[in-house]
């Protein structure tokens, strides 16, 4: 193409089409660049289940040893655990269903 047809040749992005680019614009975020070079290499889904991954055995160690306290915090966080369970299972079934 020439570049002075350009000028004739408007590009029309329409709501939900054209480039997307997330930013990191996050309330609290001290640094929004370092929090993008964290995310490209860790999204905050792995993140979150490793950090899950290291709480769950703490957490069972925890309450498991102080049968005296409010077990309460333990049984949403065993709750939170199943609920992210299901979630995962119910989007890996489908994905699985969808690339047959």
């Amino acid at each position: 193409m020439f570049p002075l047809t350009w000028l004739w040749c408007p590009q029309y992005n329409y709501p939900l089409s054209g480039a997307v680019d997330q930013t990191m614009a996050l309330p609290g975020a001290r640094d929004p660049q370092t929090e993008r070079s964290i995310t490209e290499l860790f999204s905050y889904g792995s993140q979150l289940g490793r950090i899950l991954e290291v709480l769950e055995p703490m957490v069972k160690e925890f309450y498991g040893s102080r049968p005296g306290i409010n077990q309460e915090p333990a049984h949403e966080f065993d709750q939170m655990l199943s609920d992210i369970e299901a979630i995962r299972s119910l989007r890996s079934s489908r994905y699985a269903e969808a690339t047959r």
